[in-house]
């Protein structure tokens, strides 16, 4: 019994062993395949303030193309591709000409 236990324990240790193997290769393969991809950007800058609701006329859009997307082989960082972009009404205090600072001077 303790021979089949040990056995079993080690078969178990070699299996969880080998789908480590398994997922480090396909995470290195998934780094190659994202080091070298070329995408294209698109952007919405505001070309003034807004007065009111901002409009179509307050924006331009532009597409950069085949922007490459570069991560280290050895780095941490990760790539996100957004699928929706939501502002803040704190945004809009950014997005309006003020004459006035936003916010007053304060003591610490």
């Amino acid at each position: 019994m303790i021979v089949e236990e040990k056995l079993s324990l080690f078969q178990n240790v070699i299996f969880t062993i080998e789908n480590k193997k398994k997922k480090h290769q396909a995470k290195q393969q998934w780094r190659m395949v994202v080091r070298n991809a070329v995408v294209s950007n698109k952007k919405v800058i505001f070309k003034d303030y807004a007065s009111g609701f901002p409009k179509e006329s307050d924006m331009v859009v532009t597409v950069d193309e085949n922007v490459k997307l570069k991560v280290a082989g050895d780095s941490k960082d990760i790539l996100v591709n957004n699928l929706y972009l939501s502002c803040d009404p704190y945004m809009r205090l950014w997005t309006t000409n003020r004459s006035s600072e936003i916010f007053g001077p304060y003591t610490l």
